[in-house]
């Protein structure tokens, strides 16, 4: 049983490996279930047992990427950061992330599921529900932590940062991967200046 559930967490990483892959040379319209099976050295059964659908396939990439990125944060959770610090080192892995040669391609193909979210439902909750957690991630990052005039951050100001400075971010990490010139350090001012507020 373990070694089974071992096998299949393996084959959903590779899927979603390849899968990523795929859609960052071919975009996510050419970006076909054998070429991503084939890439993963598995068959189009394996992603119709594991994701269900070329949808949930292409949804759970997207989780996939904010996961990865989120990791790459793992500092954030260092109660020897201050507000600041914290903010800083969120802005700089986003925009490193960004920077990053299949970013242009990999957030392509996120705003056409974004699109296609306008007549799915079900893309419509999980993209939201992505969001949502990669804000609750920062959020909790930003919770207890003091600000320059000494007030600690609670709960809702925290949800109400980690929301304004993501969005913010965004807006920069599109304007970067359309060639640009983005210094990280005005993002960071920009961010430190809503915690500000």
């Amino acid at each position: 049983m373990v070694a089974r559930l071992e096998g299949k967490a393996r084959n959903r990483a590779a899927l979603l490996d390849a899968a990523r892959d795929v859609i960052v040379e071919e975009g996510h319209r050419g970006a076909s279930l054998g070429m991503i099976a084939g890439r993963a050295g598995l068959t189009t059964g394996a992603i119709y047992s594991i994701f269900g659908s070329k949808r949930d396939l292409l949804v759970a990439v997207v989780e996939d990427i904010h996961w990865r990125v989120i990791a790459e944060l793992r500092q954030l959770g260092d109660p020897r950061l201050g507000l600041e610090q914290v903010i800083g080192v969120y802005v700089h892995g986003r925009l490193r992330a960004a920077g990053t040669k299949e970013a242009a391609q990999l957030l392509a193909f996120e705003m056409e599921l974004a699109g296609q979210a306008q007549s799915d439902p079900v893309v419509s909750t999980r993209l939201r529900e992505i969001a949502q957690r990669s804000d609750q991630q920062f959020a909790e990052a930003l919770v207890g932590r003091a600000d320059k005039n000494g007030a600690v951050i609670g709960p809702e100001r925290a949800r109400q940062l980690a929301l304004g400075i993501g969005a913010l971010v965004q807006g920069f990490e599109q304007r970067r991967l359309r060639g640009e010139d983005v210094p990280d350090q005005l993002v960071v001012d920009l961010s430190v200046a809503l915690a500000r507020q």
